[in-house]
C-alpha cells in the first residue's frame, strides 16, 4: 500500500490530539490499531510487529496488580506506563512518516500545502542531517577504540567531561559542517528558489488518503465530543 505524506502527516496531527484529549479505553486501542496497521501495510512488517509488541506488554503491565511493588518501583513503573502510553500514538506516528516517506516526498508534500520554501529548506537540511549523528558517532568511536578510549553509554554519568571531550565536541564539530554541506547541496537542488521548481513525479490523494483523511476528522470529532 502506498500513501500521500499529506495523509502521513495528518495521522501525526491525529496523534498529536490522542496525547492532548488524553485518549484512553477503547478510543486509544482503535488508534493505536489502525496506525499499527497502516505501518504493517506501509511495507515495515517487522518494525510494526516490534512496537505493537512493545504496547501489548505496557497494556498487561497496566493491567497487573502492581500494588503489591515495593512503593519506589510501583511509582516509577506506573508513571512510565502511564506516559509511554500517553506517548505511544505520536510515536507510532512519527514511525510511519519517518520510515516510509523519503525526503524529497516530504517536501513535494508540504510545497502541495504551499509551505514557504524557507521552511521547506529547513526540513530538508533536518531530515538529512539527522542520520548523519549515528553514522558520525560511529566514526568517533572506532577512531576512540584505535587509540586505546574505550566509551560507554556509562560515560555519561561516570564519566562526563570526558565524554564532552572525546565525543560530544569532535561529534559538534563534525555536525555544524556537514549542515553546511546540506544546505549548500539543498540550495543547488533547487530549494528556496522563488520560481516554481521542477518535478521529476507527480504525487496525488487516492481513495486511500480520502479514506484515512476521513477516518482521521471523524476520530478527532470523537475526542473534542467526549
Amino acid at each position: 500500500m502506498r500513501l500521500d505524506v499529506r495523509t502521513k502527516l495528518l495521522m501525526l496531527g491525529l496523534a498529536n490530539a490522542c496525547f492532548f484529549f488524553r485518549v484512553e479505553g477503547w478510543l486509544e486501542m482503535m488508534v493505536v490499531g489502525v496506525l499499527w496497521a497502516i505501518l504493517y501495510t506501509l511495507g515495515k512488517p517487522h518494525l510494526s510487529l516490534g512496537v505493537g509488541l512493545a504496547y501489548l506488554v505496557m497494556v498487561g503491565l497496566s493491567l497487573a496488580p502492581l500494588i503489591a511493588l515495593p512503593p519506589y518501583f510501583y511509582r516509577l513503573l506506573t508513571f512510565v506506563l502511564v506516559a509511554g502510553k500517553l506517548i505511544y500514538p505520536s510515536f507510532l506516528a512519527a514511525l510511519i512518516v519517518i520510515k516510509t516517506t523519503t525526503v524529497y516526498e516530504l517536501v513535494h508534500g508540504l510545497r502541495k500545502w504551499h509551505i514557504p520554501e524557507v521552511w521547506l529548506l529547513t526540513f530538508a537540511v533536518m531530515f538529512r542531517f539527522l542520520p548523519l549523528i549515528r553514522q558520525e558517532s560511529r566514526i568517533i568511536h572506532r577512531s576512540l577504540k584505535i587509540r586505546g578510549i574505550f566509551l560507554n553509554n556509562w560515560a555519561i554519568l561516570t564519566k562526563p567531561k570526558q565524554y564532552l571531550e572525546y565525543l560530544l565536541v569532535p561529534l559538534l564539530l563534525s555536525l555544524i559542517r556537514s549542515s553546511h554541506e546540506l544546505t549548500i547541496a539543498s540550495l543547488t537542488k533547487g530549494l528556496a528558489v522563488k520560481r516554481g521548481a521542477s518535478e521529476c513525479f507527480k504525487s496525488y490523494l487516492t481513495w486511500k488518503d480520502w479514506g484515512v483523511q476521513l477516518w482521521i476528522i471523524i476520530t478527532i470529532a470523537i475526542m473534542i465530543a467526549q
